[in-house]
């Protein structure tokens, strides 16, 4: 049976106890497997799972600074070499 090439996975992380509290870091993962060639995985942190004794198990969510950041910045780059271009066209 073959490999997906492109996969995305939900991952656990260790749980760490402090205290009454049980904190679990949970992430995605994506996966991309090129047969021969090799492939990559990125994870990124999604959510908190924290459980206290007697109470249901409480999700709490995680922005990823990094990932908004380079979003952030090949935005920037985009933008700043299409103003470059435009600039360019109209000076010829």
């Amino acid at each position: 049976m073959s490999t997906p090439i492109l996969s995305n996975r939900n991952e656990t992380g260790v749980p760490i106890q402090h205290g009454e509290y049980t904190i679990t870091p949970l992430s995605r993962a994506l996966i991309v497997q090129i047969p021969r060639l090799g492939g990559f995985i990125w994870n990124r942190p999604f959510a908190l799972r924290v459980e206290v004794p007697g109470k249901p198990a409480q999700l709490i969510g995680v922005r990823d600074i990094t990932r908004l950041t380079l979003w952030f910045i090949i935005g920037i780059g985009l933008l700043t070499t299409s103003v470059l271009y435009i600039f360019s066209k109209v000076r010829r």
